[in-house]
């Protein structure tokens, strides 16, 4: 008979959860390809499209968005903005939904924005393209008929995180560093990088090594990382008062 010591188990552990994490994300990458395919016919919609608008020149990243403006409109537009998700590595524009068909087509301009992968540079880069973003837009404005007071951030997941946390954030005195930004709806965020592992859903993911979005975010372990996992935690910002123009 034999006994496996607490490292041989701890071990097996690990590899057990490895393997869970790399099939869990690879299920959330499929489907993220596989968008349904298009009816047969689809009536063309009076939305007008501006591809690869640049917004900026951050090392490792040629920075670009796509804007989707509805039909010429006497009054500024109010803007939604589309940040998606990817374990804040795999993100790209056009993942998400049919920006043509949902809002624009209603009288509102969309923006689909991309941002730094983690494989390129970690946090706070991430945050800081948003921002960038953002700020172009909020420059653009006159140019497409954008309302930059009436913005709205809509993201998933990692996207969804980052539109959290661009909406709380403020400048040292206290003004919001994106002004504008009066919603935000935030589908599946992560919201606290310090307890990703208490917080996930059975056969969830599990941060153990490099595969961990959260260790790639922030260059290792969140618990090795705890200043900068604090800051990049939506909830704790919102603890701490840093609230933005919410």
């Amino acid at each position: 008979m034999t006994s496996e010591t607490p490292q041989q188990s701890l071990a097996l552990d690990l590899t057990a959860v490895s393997a869970n994490n790399a099939a869990v994300m690879g299920r959330f990458m499929e489907g993220l390809s596989r968008a349904p395919l298009p009816p047969e016919r689809v009536d063309p919609t009076p939305v007008r499209v501006v591809r690869d608008i640049a917004y900026g020149a951050a090392p490792g990243a040629d920075l670009r968005m796509d804007l989707y403006l509805p039909p010429s409109t006497t009054a500024p537009t109010p803007l939604i903005v589309w940040l998606a998700g990817g374990g804040w590595r795999h993100q790209r524009r056009g993942y998400g939904p049919r920006l043509s068909r949902l809002f624009a087509e209603r009288g509102y301009a969309m923006a689909d924005i991309e941002y730094r992968s983690s494989e390129v540079d970690v946090w706070p880069a991430q945050l800081h393209d948003v921002q960038d973003a953002l700020d172009h837009l909020h420059a653009l404005a006159g140019t497409y008929g954008l309302d930059p007071a009436s913005i709205g951030l809509w993201g998933s997941s990692s996207g969804a995180h980052l539109a959290l946390l661009t909406a709380f954030a403020t400048d040292a005195d206290g003004s919001p560093r994106v002004p504008g930004v009066r919603a935000v709806v935030a589908g599946y965020p992560p919201t606290d990088l310090l307890r990703l592992n208490e917080d996930a859903l059975p056969g969830g993911m599990l941060g153990v090594d490099p595969s961990d979005p959260a260790w790639g975010l922030l260059g290792g372990p969140p618990s090795d990382r705890a200043a900068a996992a604090v800051e990049a935690s939506p909830v704790r910002a919102r603890q701490s008062g840093r609230q933005g123009q919410f």
